[in-house]
C-alpha cells in the first residue's frame, strides 16, 4: 500500500471515530430545532429563512436545497417531512443525523412507514447549519467488487456499501424473472454521498439514474438512499428505486431507442406496479379526476420550467423526481394503474411488446396498433372503465 492510500484510509478512520462535541442528545435536539425552522420557512414561503439554514460555503448543496424548497412548497399540502431525528453520530467536524423523510409523500402524496436519510450538519459560531463534507473530506474513492456487483464509492460510505450491494443483488434476481432473457446487463454502481460529488451530471431531485445508452455507460448512479430504523436495513422505497432502475436498464438494453419515443407512463409505471409504495386511497382521487392520455404521454410538467427529463444529465433515465407540479402524485398513481391494466388485459409480456414496438416505430398510433391491436385513445378509455370499476 502506498503512502497516499495509507493516509487516505487513516483520515477516513479518524473522521468516523471522532467524539461528538457536546454530546449526542444536545446535537439531536439542536438539529431538530433547525429542521423545524426549515419547515416553518416552507409554510411561510420564506426562501431567505430556508436558505439561512444551509451552509453558505457549499454552493452545490445550496442549489439542491433551493430545488427542495420549491418541491416542498409544491407538495406542502401532503404534510410535513424531515422534522425528526432518529439518531446522530460524529463524522470528523460534522454531525451525521438520520433524519426522517417521506419520499412516498413527495412522490405520491401518500403516507408510509418511517424512513430516514443520512444528512450532515455542523456548527458555525454557535449556529447549526445543514451542510455536507467537502470532497477532500470523504476519504478515498474506492472500487470494490461485492459478489457480482462492481461498486465505486467514497470511504465515507464504507459502513453502508455492503447493505446496498446485498439489496441490489436481491432486486437483480427478482428483476431477472420479469424481463426478457438476456435483457438485464451486469451491474456497476456508483454511490454519490454529497451534492458536490454529483455536480452537474445528475438529474435534479432524482434518487437514481442510468444512461439510456448502456453500450457507452452502464453505470447505475445512486444519488439518494433511505433507511429503516433498523441498522443497515435499506427502506422499501430504496428497494423500489433499485428495482425501477434495473427494469429501466433492461428496457434500454432491449430497445435503446424506445425511451425517447415512448409514453411517460410507460417509463415510470412498471417499477411502481411491481414494487412501488402502497398508494392507498390515492386511487379514488385518480378516478374522480383522471389525467388525459395526452397528459400521461407527456408526463407532469414543472411549474417553473419545462418538464423534460434530460435536464442536468447526458440522456439519463431517472427514478423519483420531485416535479414541482400539482399533477405529479396523480400522474405516478395513474401510471401504476395503467401498467396494472396493461398486464391484466393483455398479459405480462404486453409491456415489453409495446416497448419493442416503440423501438421500431416512433409514433404511438403505430406502436399501440402493432403491440396491442388498439389505438392509444381506445386503450385509454378501456383502462379508465377498468380503473373506475375498482375505485
Amino acid at each position: 500500500m502506498n503512502a497516499r492510500a495509507s493516509l487516505a484510509i487513516g483520515f477516513a478512520l479518524l473522521l468516523s471515530c471522532s467524539p461528538m462535541p457536546g454530546g449526542p442528545s444536545d446535537a439531536r435536539s439542536s438539529i431538530e430545532t433547525l429542521l423545524q425552522k426549515r419547515t416553518a420557512a416552507v409554510v411561510a414561503n420564506d426562501a431567505d429563512a430556508f436558505r439561512s439554514t444551509v451552509d453558505g460555503a457549499r454552493p452545490a448543496l445550496r442549489r439542491t436545497q433551493q430545488d427542495l424548497f420549491d418541491a416542498m412548497r409544491a407538495r406542502m399540502s401532503g404534510g410535513s417531512t424531515m422534522t425528526k431525528v432518529l439518531k446522530v453520530e460524529a463524522y470528523g467536524a460534522y454531525t451525521r443525523a438520520y433524519v426522517d423523510d417521506s419520499p412516498e409523500l413527495m412522490l405520491l402524496g401518500v403516507d408510509s412507514p418511517p424512513t430516514y436519510k443520512r444528512v450532515y450538519f455542523r456548527q458555525e459560531g454557535g449556529t447549526w447549519l445543514l451542510t455536507e463534507p467537502k470532497v477532500d473530506e470523504l476519504g478515498a474513492l474506492k472500487h470494490d467488487r461485492i459478489g457480482d456487483i462492481d461498486i465505486e464509492h467514497w470511504a465515507i460510505d464504507d459502513d453502508i456499501v455492503g447493505a446496498v450491494a446485498a439489496e441490489m443483488a436481491a432486486q437483480r434476481a427478482a428483476v431477472a424473472q420479469m424481463v426478457p432473457s438476456g435483457a438485464l446487463p451486469p451491474i456497476s454502481l456508483r454511490l454519490y454521498p454529497t451534492a458536490e460529488t454529483i455536480g452537474l451530471a445528475g438529474i435534479p431531485d432524482a434518487a437514481a439514474a442510468h444512461s439510456i445508452v448502456l453500450e457507452r455507460d452502464a453505470t447505475l448512479r445512486i444519488y439518494d438512499l433511505w433507511w429503516t430504523a433498523g441498522p443497515g436495513d435499506v427502506s422499501a422505497f430504496s428497494q423500489f428505486v433499485f428495482r425501477d432502475q434495473l427494469l429501466g436498464m433492461a428496457r434500454e438494453r432491449l430497445a435503446p431507442l424506445a425511451y425517447l419515443r415512448m409514453d411517460w407512463w410507460l417509463r415510470h409505471g412498471l417499477g411502481l406496479a411491481t414494487s412501488g409504495p402502497d398508494v392507498g386511497g390515492a386511487v379514488r382521487d385518480l378516478c374522480a379526476e383522471p389525467l388525459t392520455w395526452t397528459q400521461m404521454f407527456a408526463g407532469p410538467q414543472k411549474d417553473t420550467m419545462g418538464g423534460g427529463e434530460m435536464m442536468g444529465g447526458d440522456a439519463l433515465a431517472p427514478t423519483y423526481q420531485r416535479f414541482m407540479s400539482s399533477t405529479t402524485p396523480r400522474a405516478f398513481v395513474q401510471a401504476r394503474s395503467m401498467i396494472e391494466y396493461l398486464r391484466a388485459a393483455k398479459g405480462e409480456r404486453a409491456y415489453w411488446d409495446l416497448v419493442l414496438a416503440y423501438q421500431k416505430e416512433s409514433g404511438p398510433s403505430i406502436a399501440y396498433a402493432t403491440a396491442l391491436g388498439v389505438t392509444p385513445e381506445r386503450f385509454y378509455s378501456d383502462w379508465l372503465a377498468w380503473a373506475k370499476a375498482r375505485c
